[in-house]
């Protein structure tokens, strides 16, 4: 091993040491809540687009034929899209004006770690400029070092910043919930119509088939035929 290489090894393994130093909270920190938030703006404004082009005629026929709940849908979407900017506005200097980043992360770092809590804690490698998992032992270490700067804000302080991380903190969880709930009502409805079309090509085959028997009702390809046209919901029929 070179000097130069020994050298690279030996900051490399100080900073490995040093990363309890600046803990987070692997499932609540700052830098994972401001990707979370752009990546749930992204996937809302797509999802609007798609409803008002691609799946229109999809979400029109799933939600029997009705414009307005096609259209109620659409703007859930469009709505949360502009909470979520909203919120990562304020975390980008908005209404959250002081200098936030550190005390949230050291705020859940300190009071979410207990093994009671179950999360993880990470802490950050200088060298290689990232977050990296920490052991048991490291973990102790850190919520002392991120309790311990807490500490020395004043009680005024520390009051506000608390009830700012808290603040941050429910609504990106309420806003979380919400994008779920929607991403899983429009992936549903998109199961149910891609399954109502393949049942229907099904049938197309099926009939055929049928038809060529004169739909013998003692036939194998009539009784699939049968069986498969009791399987469509009532509404396509209707519509």
């Amino acid at each position: 091993m070179t000097g130069a290489e020994a050298a690279e090894e030996k900051r490399r393994e100080k900073a490995r040491n040093l990363r309890y130093k600046k803990p987070i909270l692997k499932e609540l920190n700052w830098e994972t809540i401001t990707s979370e938030l752009y990546d749930m703006q992204e996937a809302c404004s797509e999802a609007a687009y798609y409803i008002e082009s691609d799946d229109k005629d999809m979400l029109y026929s799933a939600l029997d034929g009705n414009e307005d709940d096609v259209e109620e849908f659409k703007m859930q979407f469009t709505t949360l899209e502009n909470e979520l900017e909203m919120l990562t506005s304020d975390l980008n200097g908005g209404e959250y004006y002081l200098p936030l980043e550190d005390d949230f992360n050291d705020f859940f770092a300190a009071i979410g770690s207990s093994s009671e809590a179950g999360f993880d804690v990470y802490g950050y490698d200088s060298f290689e400029g990232d977050y990296f998992g920490l052991g048991t032992y490291e973990s102790e270490y850190a919520v002392r070092e991120a309790t311990e700067r807490l500490k020395r804000l004043t009680k005024a302080d520390l009051i506000e910043r608390a009830q700012l991380c808290f603040k941050i903190a429910f609504n990106y969880i309420a806003l979380r919930v919400r994008y779920n709930d929607l991403e899983a009502a429009l992936d549903i409805l998109r199961a149910e119509n891609h399954g109502i079309t393949a049942t229907i090509k099904e049938i197309e085959k099926a009939y055929e088939r049928a038809e060529a028997e004169k739909f013998d009702g003692w036939s194998k390809p009539t009784r699939d035929f049968e069986q498969l046209i009791r399987q469509l919901p009532d509404r396509v029929w209707i519509e």
